[in-house]
């Protein structure tokens, strides 16, 4: 689908909304069929959901919003599975969890015993940045947002 182009397809719907969905429903076969068989059920099982959802749906805006829920439901069950891979690689390596460092406009993953920890501050353009690492728990997630501010002016 390199070459998508919004408004042709715009302009096909609105000419001939059958012919639309034909070209889609050829577009999505395709895709499925250069699925890697591993994954080709699960994706078949996807549009399956999608295409009865749109059957039942009374309009545009409730089958568009089911779609989003479906969305959802997905992404909240590949949450769990990295959660658990989280845990499992934790409890496995767990004095020696990587630690996310900003510096030089880049993450990189530095061992959380090494002495460049040592130093809380980075000089980055001219202005101070805090670079701050967390002790890492290995069964609970947590993130910590900081304010950053170059030349002691808030950056939005």
């Amino acid at each position: 689908m390199a070459d998508f182009d919004f408004n042709e397809w715009a302009n096909l719907h609105a000419v001939d909304p059958e012919a639309f969905d034909a070209r889609k429903d050829a577009v999505l076969a395709q895709l499925v069929e250069r699925t890697a068989p591993e994954n080709r059920l699960g994706m078949e099982q996807a549009l399956f959901r999608i295409r009865m959802n749109q059957e039942r749906a009374k309009s545009p805006l409730q089958s568009a919003m089911q779609a989003n829920k479906l969305m959802w439901e997905s992404f909240g069950v590949l949450r769990q599975q990295l959660e658990q891979l989280t845990e499992a690689t934790a409890e496995s390596t767990a004095h020696q969890a990587p630690v996310l460092k900003r510096g030089s406009n880049r993450l990189r993953l530095i061992n959380p015993d090494s002495p460049e920890l040592a130093d809380s501050t980075t000089t980055m353009a001219g202005a101070a940045v805090s670079s701050v690492v967390e002790t890492q728990q290995p069964a609970v997630p947590s993130a910590k947002v900081l304010a950053f501010r170059a030349s002691n002016k808030p950056v939005h």
